[in-house]
């Protein structure tokens, strides 16, 4: 058996199967086992359409498979199916109620459905059947600390971070929650700990504290230093990138460099650098449009003395995805009181609520809808793979390949990196919108179940 898993037979057969779901076909004859292993394939691939295609088969020959219930659910939040999301992780703790990873994936479903008291049970009930997960200790702790309970917050992080003490994104979140929480004093004993070890390659906690509560003990210089470098060695790594098939650590290494960005612009906003700041932070802004983003990008133009841009930006952020609601007292505070920060979000709900889209200048002839990942080096597209849609969408991947897309860079560097974009076409006009993760910082760790590698 190990030697039949690694042989071209078999390699060739698994390549058969993509393709064929992708052309919605299946050949009869494919066992569970192939179709499991092609549809991880295509997961990993981030080819929502073509896995859920291919796991769904095997539930249907198989509907007690031991693995493929929990990746279908993957599948389902990469098309934004949460609630069969949902379903599928369901299942697959009806037949096994202590898997590794499900309860954890669960609970990712479920906080992205807004359902927080049960995504935090099902936090906890990974960590009653592998205490060890650092990933479900650090996912309640991010739950804990939106839902402002920091105490408790810090112990998850604490435990995550005894799991794996080597990481810094988790240690950087005790900071947060610590400053949160009154204790000034360990919040800024820890920073200096992690700042002194050197921040990881795109590190950046999209959290109020980060550039606001911290100011007062953060290094913008030091700061600076540590996000261009990590610029530099995001930078080097997506120069691997094959633009005709990126991998999901592409898109991760992608956001990371737009993070890093951010963070280049909240240092220069420490320092009082305004336009430098805004360079930054409006090209981190176009690519990865979060609420936080936009609210640092709304206090440069504040302080910039830009008041219209300001109040646009501060509305903006707290109807992004994910949305940043901090930045309702900055908005009263800007135009007057609280009662006319609400007639103003009221009357803009429309205009500002969630994802930003842009036109795009091609024409298709029909309606459509996909999703694709879009490779580019600077302003030019050099690759594109389609995700997910209909089958007109599933063609369109030439066509893009030629579209005039908007960019924006913050300065003369035109690095290589892939988006995931959500293309709508109508008959004479398409539009576009970054995808994102829906959330803040709480995510499904990147493992996707099956069996150990023998």
């Amino acid at each position: 058996m190990k030697k039949a898993r690694n042989s071209p037979l078999l390699c060739v057969v698994f390549l058969v199967l993509v393709a064929s779901a992708q052309a919605q076909e299946i050949p009869p004859d494919a066992t569970p086992a192939e179709l499991h292993t092609a549809g991880l394939q295509a997961l990993q691939a981030r080819q929502y359409e073509r896995a859920a295609t291919l796991l769904q088969r095997v539930t249907e020959l198989d509907a007690k498979h031991k693995y493929a219930w929990n990746n279908l659910g993957r599948a389902y939040l990469g098309l934004q199916r949460e609630e069969d999301a949902v379903a599928c992780f369901r299942r697959q703790i009806e037949i096994n109620p202590f898997d590794e990873y499900s309860y954890n994936n669960l609970g990712m479903a479920l906080v992205k459905l807004g359902k927080n008291e049960d995504a935090e049970a099902a936090f906890r009930k990974q960590i009653e059947v592998n205490p060890l997960d650092k990933w479900a200790h650090r996912n309640l702790g991010r739950l804990l600390m939106d839902a402002r309970r920091f105490k408790e917050a810090i112990a998850s992080f604490d435990t995550a971070s005894r799991i794996t003490p080597e990481d810094q994104e988790i240690r950087m979140l005790m900071v947060v929650a610590y400053q949160n929480n009154g204790e000034r004093e360990k919040s800024q004993a820890l920073l200096k700990e992690i700042m002194s070890a050197g921040m990881p390659a795109g590190f950046f906690v999209p959290t109020d504290p980060m550039t606001k509560k911290l100011k007062g003990i953060m290094d913008a210089d030091r700061a600076l230093t540590n996000a261009r470098k990590s610029i530099a060695e995001l930078s080097g790594q997506l120069k691997r990138l094959d633009p005709l098939s990126p991998k999901e650590s592409d898109l991760e290494n992608s956001r990371q460099l737009f993070a890093a960005w951010a963070q280049v612009g909240a240092a220069y906003l420490m320092k009082g650098e305004f336009q430098a700041a805004e360079k930054y932070l409006h090209a981190a802004w176009f690519w990865s449009p979060s609420g936080i983003v936009a609210d640092r990008l709304a206090e440069v133009y504040e302080k910039s003395g830009r008041r219209a841009e300001a109040i646009e930006f501060y509305q903006r952020a707290m109807q992004a995805n994910p949305a940043y609601p901090d930045s309702q007292l900055a908005l009263a505070q800007l135009v007057g009181g609280q009662e006319k920060a609400d007639e103003l979000i009221q009357a803009n709900a429309m205009k500002y609520r969630g994802v930003v889209t842009r036109p795009l200048k091609v024409g298709t002839g029909k309606k459509s809808t996909g999703s694709y990942s879009i490779v580019f080096e600077g302003e030019k597209v050099i690759g594109v793979s389609f995700s997910g849609g209909d089958n007109v969408a599933m063609n369109l991947a030439n066509v893009l390949m030629e579209a005039a897309f908007a960019t924006d860079f913050p300065d003369e560097q035109r690095p290589r990196f892939v988006v995931s974009a959500l293309v709508l076409c109508l008959e004479t006009t398409c539009s576009y919108t970054m995808q994102l993760p829906t959330i803040g910082d709480v995510k499904m760790h990147n493992i996707v179940s099956g069996p150990p590698k023998q």
